[in-house]
């Protein structure tokens, strides 16, 4: 009667990889913390989505929504190419929601991706994430500029 529903995806993610985007989190924080930034918010919440980061540029002003891509050095892909159109499209529309609703209309707001790469192989801790420090690229206005 009301017609066939599609099923519903769900993402399977394994504790080993919640653990790694949450090390990747917390050290693409660390970094731009070191690099001039106010961290305003992390794991932001909205109706239709997350945010990782929201942070504010010292020197301009200008506030950053971050997307935290983590990954292993060993991967196919960069981390930060796992951020595609419809990743993006779903930024910059939490990013204006966001914006919204604190009252940033008309101010300069972009999205960056952080991208945390940790060494293949080496020690791992009891969770899984690696002990060596990652590097990280800061990908600045990778998605958009408003």
């Amino acid at each position: 009667m009301f017609g066939r529903r599609k099923p519903i995806r769900v993402e399977q993610r394994s504790g080993r990889n919640v653990a790694l985007g949450n090390a990747g989190e917390r050290a693409a924080e660390r970094f731009l913390k070191k690099n001039g930034y106010r961290v305003l918010g992390r794991n932001v919440a909205l109706a239709r989505g997350e945010i990782d980061l929201v942070a504010q540029e010292k020197a301009t002003g200008v506030r950053v929504v971050v997307e935290v891509k983590a990954g292993r050095a060993h991967a196919v892909y960069r981390p930060a190419m796992r951020a595609g159109p419809a990743k993006r499209r779903k930024l910059a529309s939490l990013t204006r929601t966001l914006a919204r609703l604190n009252g940033w209309a008309g101010e300069p707001v972009r999205i960056d991706v952080v991208e945390v790469v940790w060494p293949a192989g080496g020690a791992e801790d009891r969770r899984g994430v690696p002990k060596a420090e990652p590097a990280l690229r800061h990908l600045v206005g990778s998605v958009f500029r408003a």
